[in-house]
């Protein structure tokens, strides 16, 4: 960590050095080296002018045809999504793209460039586009950005706002930027429960309320230094500290000789502070080779405390508490080289490591929610450290066989050291192949056909590995040292239709995900020779489906200027049951997801007002001896806002205008899935309330 320090300090006092070169004509970048194929759009201030956009995200977001992927689910950077700013990637994996365009003024567009996947010089993320936002720079200005917002719930009262402010400056090649960041969430849920067995009347009958209380800060502070066009150096350092409270308190009515009432409160205290700092430098070596080097070094700390007493009583029943650190620390080096006018490779090398350290603890006698005893497994007491160290290589050829047809194939692989202690040890070198191979055919100039087939290899969850308890559910997971990551064999078809008259786009995807070892809970025996779950691989899985998705102005149609927007998802996933033996579902996948969204821009009147509807399918946890369904009820906002203020949007927002219900179903087996009598239903329902937002933000 004092290397990583003063690594920092000595490319702060480089660059601040360098800031007193002699001064130079800024101009806007090319987008890198030289694509293999022109953009398939490009659009300009007039395209956007008249939505009276003020950050250059919102400017994005009134465009139609843009698929934007904001991150992705890749190891170690990943690709960073599919916008770029200048050509460049967003520095870091916590500042992303967007969260940079959100902090720049729209007026600083110069253009939107938009490239095939396939034929463009920039890794996509997954998506079927790049988009590359070309920003103009103005020499020794200040510039930035604020907004703030307060949020009111209809039912109770209860509010809370979030602020934020940035700022970039320039001056001869050094561009700094500095943001600010206090965001908040004060949720008031109601609901109520009933517990008893499947098919016969509730025995409890119980009433809950529940306030969220969320605050954190966040400071985001970036230095550029550009030694030449194509020749620059960037610090990133993110900070964040937030807290987190929870009051619940719940009401009983158990059916003995009558009924009778029973208080019990839940009282969660959290911490989190986490920190990122990347440092990058990128250099074009002639026209045909570009450079890139990445370190980034994060840290994670988080603290969660538990308390369950009866309401008539100061002294607690149960205390809990999580005390877990995490750490991340990635180089990579990468190369990209024209190696002819039909031939693009990129060759990548990137080693990492990653460790955590979780704790578990517990105070006091362990009861649950209705204050009967919970059995704790000793190794649940536990300390688990995961530690993994990774070296990843690729490379990737991008041959332009036409004009119409290219064809993209890569070579890579991956090797890591997995180790675990504490409550368990192991020790395992893991080796994945990870190939990839893609083709895109122009069949009509606004017809795009891609078919894909690559190998994903998925990031363990580190928390998988350590015990944990809920204290909602009176259910404990031990600690498990053999975990493997799960592989995909991700195959996709996509058909993409650019409108015509430059009016939006649409497109379909075919898939199938061949998931290896996927990842689930299994039985293991406790230390008092009870079997309980843990987090294991059970087997080979599949997962297919469609995604249709389209975006579409009216106005080039002689129509009201609005914009539409939708995007469903249908999928069956199968695995085998490694209690049951039967095909089901994989966890938590749901089988449906729409979205659909409708924005009328008024530009006479500089107002704009629209709505949004979502809705996602059901989704079940299996575990050794009871399934957990949750589902959702459509969640639904409203918006008006105006742009009458030059410079700034004032906004008004309903949100949940149908009182969005999320309903969970319990169901208990004894002992297990496979072998068991009448089982015992939890059924809940909690509501989440509508709120109104009233948002301002603006530039300066």
């Amino acid at each position: 960590m004092t290397a990583i320090l003063r690594h920092i300090i000595a490319s702060l006092g480089l660059l601040l050095w360098a800031q007193q070169a002699s001064a130079q004509p800024t101009q806007a970048p090319s987008a890198g080296i030289a694509n293999t194929a022109p953009p398939i759009n490009v659009l300009y201030p007039k395209d956007f002018e008249v939505y009276q956009p003020v950050t250059a995200r919102d400017a994005l977001e009134r465009l139609p045809g843009l698929e934007i992927v904001d991150t992705d689910d890749v190891r170690g950077l990943g690709a960073g999504g599919n916008v770029l700013i200048n050509g460049e990637r967003s520095g870091g994996k916590s500042n992303t793209a967007l969260s940079q365009l959100e902090r720049l003024s729209a007026q600083a567009i110069v253009r939107v460039e938009i490239y095939a996947a396939a034929t463009a010089s920039f890794d996509a993320g997954g998506s079927s586009q790049v988009i590359n936002v070309v920003i103009k720079v103005e020499e020794g200005s200040i510039s930035g950005t604020y907004g703030g917002n307060m949020e009111i719930s209809v039912r109770t009262g209860d509010f809370y706002g979030d602020a934020n402010v940035s700022a970039t400056w320039t001056k001869n090649k050094l561009t700094a930027e500095l943001a600010l960041a206090s965001n908040g969430d004060k949720t008031p849920t109601f609901g109520d429960e009933t517990f008893g067995r499947l098919g016969q009347p509730p025995s409890i009958f119980r009433d809950e309320r529940r306030l969220s209380t969320f605050r954190d800060y966040q400071v985001n502070a970036s230095l550029a230094y550009k030694f030449a066009p194509r020749d620059v150096l960037r610090l990133n350092v993110q900070g964040t500290r937030g807290n987190r409270d929870t009051f619940e308190r719940t009401t009983d009515l158990v059916a003995l000789d009558g009924f009778t009432a029973q208080d019990t409160l839940f009282e969660t205290a959290s911490e989190d502070t986490s920190f990122e700092g990347t440092l990058e430098y990128e250099r074009a070596v002639g026209d045909d080779l570009q450079l890139k080097f990445t370190a980034l070094q994060s840290l994670g700390r988080t603290r969660d405390d538990t308390t369950i007493r009866d309401f008539l009583s100061t002294d607690p029943v149960l205390q809990l508490g999580n005390a877990n650190d995490e750490q991340e620390s990635i180089l990579r080096g990468r190369a990209v080289w024209q190696a002819s006018k039909k031939h693009l490779l990129t060759f990548q090398l990137e080693g990492a490591f990653n460790k955590l350290d979780a704790n578990l603890f517990f105070n006091e006698a362990a009861f649950d929610a209705d204050l009967q005893p919970v059995r704790v497994p000793q190794n649940l007491n536990s300390n688990t450290i995961v530690q993994e160290y990774r070296g990843d290589a690729s490379l990737t050829d991008q041959w332009s066989i036409s004009k119409k047809v290219v064809l993209t194939t890569a070579l890579a692989g991956e090797i890591s050291n997995l180790e675990v202690s504490g409550s368990v040890n192991n020790s395992r070198v893991l080796r994945f192949p990870k190939p990839r191979i893609e083709l895109a055919y122009q069949v009509y100039p606004k017809h795009r056909l891609e078919f894909s087939v690559e190998r994903i290899i998925q990031q363990l969850d580190f928390f998988d590995f350590a015990a944990s308890v809920s204290l909602e559910d009176a259910d404990e997971r031990g600690s498990t040292g053999e975990l493997t990551p799960e592989r995909e064999w991700r195959s996709n078809l996509t058909w993409e239709w650019q409108l015509p008259r430059r009016s939006g786009r649409s497109a379909i995807t075919l898939y199938h995900n061949l998931v290896q070892d996927a990842i689930e809970p299994i039985p293991i025996s406790d230390a008092f020779d009870e079997t309980i779950d843990t987090i294991g691989n059970i087997g080979t899985g599949n997962r297919f489906g469609a995604v249709a998705e389209f975006s579409l102005r009216l106005k080039p149609y002689g129509l009201p200027d609005i914009l539409l927007e939708g995007n469903v998802t249908l999928q069956r996933t199968r695995v085998e049951d490694p209690i049951t033996g039967e095909k089901r579902r994989l966890r938590d996948e749901r089988p449906f997801t729409y979205e659909f969204n409708y924005r009328h821009d008024i530009t006479k009147w500089k107002v704009s007002y629209g709505a949004s509807v979502s809705l996602n399918g059901p989704q079940t946890a299996f575990e050794i001896n009871q399934t957990i369904e949750e589902r959702r009820t459509f969640s639904g906002q409203a918006f008006i806002e105006t742009q009458a203020i030059k410079g700034m949007t004032i906004g008004l927002r309903l949100i949940n205008w149908r009182d969005r219900v999320e309903a969970r179903d319990r169901v208990i087996f004894d002992p297990n899935r496979l072998a068991a009598g009448v089982p015992f239903l939890e059924a809940r329902e909690r509501t989440i309330g509508r709120y109104l937002r009233f948002s301002v933000d603006g530039i300066f």
